[in-house]
């Protein structure tokens, strides 16, 4: 299954996309995002570290896993067309 994702990208590969993924959001929801998803902040934790409401926080959460989605999407339909 693993392989089927990916596809043919290497792990080196793919983390270099992430971070470039990443590298796109604005600053606040790349901010939002890294501490929700690579140091497992909750929202309510993320919204009183940087004094904002759970509701920001989550909506940031929200668009930032939307715009990835969709660069990630862009990338893998444009790898099946070069393979």
């Amino acid at each position: 299954y693993y392989n089927d994702l990916v596809g043919p990208f290497q792990v080196k590969d793919i983390e270099q996309e992430i971070r470039r993924a990443l590298e796109q959001l604005p600053q606040r929801q790349r901010e939002i995002f890294r501490l929700y998803r690579f140091h497992d902040y909750a929202a309510p934790e993320i919204a009183q570290l940087l004094k904002l409401t759970e509701g920001t926080v989550n909506f940031q959460l929200h668009k930032a896993h939307k715009k990835l989605k969709e660069y990630f999407r862009v990338l893998f339909s444009q790898s099946r067309q070069t393979f």
